[in-house]
């Protein structure tokens, strides 16, 4: 819905001969290398879909405006307010997190160092433990300690 001209097909190649100087990459890195255009895609199609979830909230919102029900235009019905309040929240949410995407993405292309999370407890997210004490300094960490960080 929305990007009909994305023509995606599996594509299978058995005992195919390509020539050395017809290699594209490294080889052995072909699906290190597809995995990366995937994100980038992905983070394209989170755009365009965020682009068509506005048009939508847009005419919906001029529809609720023009259409009339009980001698009252229905976005003065408080059940068709929620339902526009929450299209705009999950709408802006969204955005914030297409925004963070291709942020992340963008930094990743300048700079090849790792960030990592980084929390009151040392590393004890970064370790992969659950929130609690962190073995290596005893101290307890929330969601709410955990910062971003270069």
């Amino acid at each position: 819905m929305g990007w009909r001209s994305s023509d995606t097909r599996e594509l299978i190649l058995e005992d195919v001969f390509v020539p050395d100087d017809q290699v594209l990459g490294e080889p052995g890195k072909g699906f290190t290398n597809f995995m990366q255009t995937l994100d980038a895609g992905r983070i394209g199609i989170a755009a365009l879909s965020l682009g068509i979830a506005e048009g939508a909230y847009e005419e919906a919102m001029k529809y609720a405006n023009e259409r009339r029900q009980f001698n009252q235009r229905i976005n003065e019905f408080q059940g068709i307010q929620f339902m526009l309040a929450d299209m705009a929240t999950e709408i802006e949410a969204a955005k914030h997190l297409v925004f963070h995407a291709a942020w992340l993405k963008q930094e990743g292309a300048r700079s090849a160092r790792k960030r990592r999370w980084r929390s009151c407890s040392r590393r004890s997210w970064q370790c992969g433990q659950p929130p609690g004490r962190c073995r290596s300094t005893g101290a307890t960490a929330t969601p709410r300690s955990i910062r971003w960080s270069e």
